[in-house]
């Protein structure tokens, strides 16, 4: 037996069964096949284990007193920072999956579907990062175990279909859907992220701890309802069908960055007198954190037809045209503080409604393509087509649009030492103004007559050097979330459903500053009007 790479060490169990069998004989029938994945492995990065520092490549570089020190110096503020032992993340999964298939009559079978997950992450790493003074970079380092946080994933899934069979081979398929997706994470703490520098080799390094600036209330919910249905029609060397589509999605996207705070001391020194050399903290800017989520709702009508065309036993064209209305029934809340500075600023040359959205478009998708079999025996095939393919958007990009209206969520940096109002551990009463300052009223969006308003942003605001956040800027547009998005989806026949599918969050960190976004999925070509 070797010795372990890294402890704790990684494990993986899985567990599964399937069950069928009929309920009526030759008419009701029941399927079942849940699975469930307990896995284990060990955080990345340097650790202390019995006051022995981790081996090499993962030589923690801190030193252990000085981890002590800093550990003893936020117990004294009444906080215990959490461990500097090596962490174990636990992976548990749940999947459940059940059918029942009813012959209702020789001319209509229902089928019901029923499909649970959930699976939970645990997130946490180490590193041996340098510190940076500011509170709007994060900088993680040798993080203590209270930097860590949950991803919590729940999907639940329900699929009604009914196939009926008519007369001349005519036939219909109705698809009634409702999925539920919840992406959540959970902390361990409510704390600022507190950064600590620590002078080694003439390097200074980064000591977190305190719950990630990125995590506090950090919510995305999904209902999706979809209703689709498809009738088939036979004429002889052709099978015409036309049906069509209703999708109905709501998203409640909550990304509260630092409402928790973000604190930054230059060393052990300054956290032990209470002296951060910056500070960082979101905060709803109607004083209402209930504006700061983004809350709206997506509806799409779609219709479309096609023809199969059997030209031969060799060769099949397929054409058909697809008409899709994508519409934003809810109005963003109208941020007029920021269309008068704007419209003041440029002479009337320049402004800018919040409230704005897109409007109700038809979007239409024509498409052709061919299957051709040379030999007659289906040993080779050739296909290809061309089309027009439309798909969702990345619905964060929608989302940023009702969330980053300078209304809701907006950010206060103090950057410098003399600007850093009080060090305080209590997350519900953080300053949110800086040393000198006066703290911002509450600011209200506009009232409309028509839509939905539910004002909310996501902001970061700049003090400059004396710590100083105009009226103005409180409402000005800064950067907002990473672009996120569903899945790449795969395309079927023109007419088959598009499943929805959960968006992905990617923050941006210290760990990871690219943009995603989704993509189409590429089209099939044997299937040209997919």
């Amino acid at each position: 037996m070797g010795v372990p790479l890294r402890i704790p060490a990684f494990n993986v169990k899985q567990y599964g069964f399937s069950l069928g069998g009929p309920i009526i004989r030759n008419r009701l029938h029941f399927f079942i096949a849940p699975e469930w994945q307990q896995r284990t492995d060990p955080a990345a990065g340097p650790y202390y284990l019995a006051g022995q520092p981790s081996p090499a490549p993962d030589d923690p570089v801190i030193p252990l007193d000085t981890l002590t020190r800093i550990g003893t110096a936020m117990q004294a503020y009444g906080f215990n920072p959490g461990s500097t032992a090596p962490v174990e993340k636990e992976t548990p999964l749940t999947n459940l999956f059940g059918r029942l298939d009813f012959q209702i009559s020789p001319v209509h079978r229902f089928v019901i579907r029923q499909i649970i997950n959930h699976d939970v992450q645990d997130d946490f790493s180490r590193n041996v990062n340098t510190f940076n003074p500011d509170p709007t970079v994060q900088n993680s380092g040798f993080r203590y175990s209270t930097n860590a946080f949950k991803r919590d994933a729940k999907n639940n899934s329900t699929t009604a279909q009914l196939y009926s069979n008519f007369a001349s081979g005519m036939s219909n398929e109705l698809i009634v859907g409702y999925s539920t997706i919840k992406d959540e994470r959970i902390v361990p703490v409510d704390a600022p992220e507190i950064t600590v520098g620590v002078l080694v080799g003439g390097i200074r390094r980064s000591v977190t701890f305190g719950t990630e600036q990125f995590s506090p209330g950090n919510l995305l919910k999904q209902s999706i309802f979809e209703t689709v249905d498809n009738f088939t029609i036979p004429r002889g060397a052709h099978t015409l069908t036309f049906g069509g589509r209703l999708d109905f999605t709501h998203i409640f996207n909550n990304f509260a960055q630092g409402s928790f705070g973000v604190y930054k001391f230059f060393n052990t020194d300054s956290l032990i007198a209470g002296r951060a050399a910056g500070y960082a903290v979101g905060y709803a800017n109607s004083q209402n954190p209930a504006d700061i989520p983004a809350d709206f709702h997506v509806k799409v009508f779609s219709l479309y037809g096609q023809d199969q065309w059997s030209v031969n036993d060799r060769l099949t064209i397929t054409a058909g045209l697809r008409a899709d209305i994508p519409t934003l029934p809810d109005t963003p809340p109208e941020n007029d503080t920021l269309r008068v500075k704007l419209d003041s600023a440029s002479g009337g040359q320049f402004t800018v409604n919040t409230s704005t959205k897109p409007g109700a478009t038809v979007l239409f998708s024509p498409r052709i393509g061919f299957n051709y079999n040379p030999g007659g025996s289906s040993q080779n095939q050739i296909r290809g087509g061309i089309g027009v393919f439309t798909g969702p958007p990345p619905y964060i990009m929608l989302g940023n649009a009702y969330a980053n209206t300078g209304l809701g969520l907006v950010r206060l940096a103090c950057t410098t030492a003399a600007t850093v109002p009080a060090f305080k551990l209590n997350v519900d009463s953080l300053p949110t103004s800086c040393a000198g300052s006066a703290p911002p009223g509450p600011v209200s969006p506009v009232p409309r007559a028509v839509g939905r308003v539910r004002p909310a942003a996501s902001r970061r605001l700049r003090a400059d050097g004396r710590g100083h956040v105009s009226e103005g800027d409180q409402r000005r547009a800064g950067q907002g979330r990473q672009p996120q998005g569903p899945a790449p989806r795969r395309w079927g026949t023109l007419h088959r459903p598009q499943r929805p599918r959960a968006l992905r969050r990617y923050d941006q960190c210290d760990r990871c500053r690219h943009r995603h976004s989704a993509t189409v999925a590429q089209v099939a070509a044997r299937c040209p009007v997919q």
